[in-house]
């Protein structure tokens, strides 16, 4: 297993960007209340072991945002995923070449917000 430190800190630092943006654009949080979840994140993760900090990187900054909206209960709803292909369009204009078309964020997203949950 790789561990959390062999990830680029650029690529980090991008993942945490979008979970702030995702809290902001998506779930409607406060620029304030946004960056205050994610710092809050970040300081818990300095308590788990190295592979618990590396599974964070492995769920889709959405996933994460949701988490720490309180909204990860439910699916997410249709101006949500909007919100978030718009928002990944504007982090990664290299991916959208008609060479590289990346699949639809929506049917991603859609195995994990849309199974039933158990809780």
């Amino acid at each position: 297993m790789n561990k959390s430190a062999d990830l680029k800190a650029e690529e980090v630092e991008t993942f945490w960007r979008i979970v702030v943006r995702c809290l902001r654009d998506v779930f409607g949080k406060s620029d304030w209340d946004a960056s205050q979840l994610v710092s809050d994140m970040k300081s818990k993760m300095k308590g788990l072991t190295e592979e618990a900090r590396l599974l964070v990187y492995h769920d889709a900054p959405i996933q994460v945002a949701a988490n720490l909206a309180g909204v990860a209960h439910r699916p997410l709803g249709d101006r949500e995923v909007l919100e978030y292909e718009e928002l990944l369009k504007q982090e990664y204009p290299e991916a959208l070449t008609e060479d590289n078309i990346p699949p639809n964020s929506s049917e991603l997203l859609e195995g994990y917000f849309r199974r039933p949950r158990f809780d």
